[in-house]
């Protein structure tokens, strides 16, 4: 039986914990997480230990299940791979890649790894579509949201997000980026217009837009054989040849998520497949992420 320890507070927590006990290859441990008295509060509703010393947590754990991304859930993670447990991780990263750094080398010493859920190259639209993607000449994303009064994690997982299917889609080195920033009356970040620059020539732009009223999450995808457009929102993709009149609808019929007791499994069997993705493969993205937040917020200070 898997023995899981489990960190955070949040409905994603409650989630994992439904599923994990639901599968008998699981056992939970127990809970650890911030603020104390919520992580106690849940804990109690499911009969689970509490763990105050996380040090104790991961003793008795094969594997550490992280629903909080925060910097109390870094430290945690970097207990558990020096004492050789793997971790997974369901939430927005908004860990410093010099951090995440850390944590791999620690990884990669002690043989374990660190798996990642809760990304937009995992959704079903996506892996369906990315099967027609051949020599894209000119990558263009449109995200809008309506308006945030804190907008920093929202706008880096964005960029984030984004960067990272830039980087699946277009595989070559990212020479040159070019922002471009709309501040807000208050300061904040309202649009960002961001050119990426590939080293095999290709161009992409991210367009992010906090001042339109409706939702839009989309990417459009030109190269010498048709072009291919996403749709996030609406869960629908399609694919136009050159030489045809005709427009093919791409199937992207999004299935129920993999349950989390599942992708723990496949991590711990070194399987990742479509619903789990290892930290080091988008390890690249987190730093261009950051480096292209940086010279937004430079636009705006």
């Amino acid at each position: 039986m898997i023995r899981t320890g489990i960190y955070g507070t949040l409905a994603t927590t409650r989630k994992h914990i439904g599923q994990l006990l639901s599968d008998s290859r699981f056992s939970i441990t127990g809970i650890s997480g911030i603020p104390e008295e919520n992580t106690v509060t849940l804990a109690n509703e499911y009969n689970l230990p509490f763990f105050a010393d996380e040090a104790l947590l991961i003793e008795h754990s094969d594997i550490i299940d992280i629903t909080c991304c925060n910097d109390s859930s870094f430290q945690l993670a970097l207990l558990a791979v020096r004492n050789f447990r793997y971790v997974f991780l369901d939430d927005i990263i908004t860990w410093y890649p010099e951090d995440i750094r850390s944590l791999l080398k620690l990884a990669r010493e002690a043989g374990v790894r660190v798996g990642v859920r809760n990304l937009k190259r995992q959704r079903k639209v996506f892996q369906n579509a990315k099967k027609y993607i051949r020599r894209p000449q000119l990558i263009e994303m449109q995200k809008s949201v309506q308006d945030s009064a804190s907008c920093e994690v929202l706008l880096y997982n964005i960029l984030f997000q984004s960067i990272d299917l830039l980087m699946l889609i277009n595989p070559s080195h990212v020479k040159k980026v070019y922002p471009k920033v709309v501040s807000m009356g208050d300061g904040s970040v309202g649009a960002v217009d961001a050119t990426f620059h590939f080293d095999n020539g290709t161009l992409a732009h991210l367009i992010f837009n906090r001042l339109l009223a409706r939702e839009t999450d989309t990417i459009q995808i030109f190269s010498p054989d048709g072009a291919i457009k996403i749709d996030f929102l609406n869960n629908l993709a399609g694919f136009l040849p050159y030489r045809s009149s005709s427009r093919y609808t791409i199937p992207s019929l999004e299935t129920a998520s993999e349950p989390v007791s599942e992708s723990i499994f496949q991590l711990l069997s070194n399987q990742p497949n479509n619903h789990l993705t290892l930290l080091d493969e988008i390890y690249p993205s987190v730093v261009l992420a950051r480096e292209t937040l940086s010279m937004i917020y430079q636009q705006v200070s």
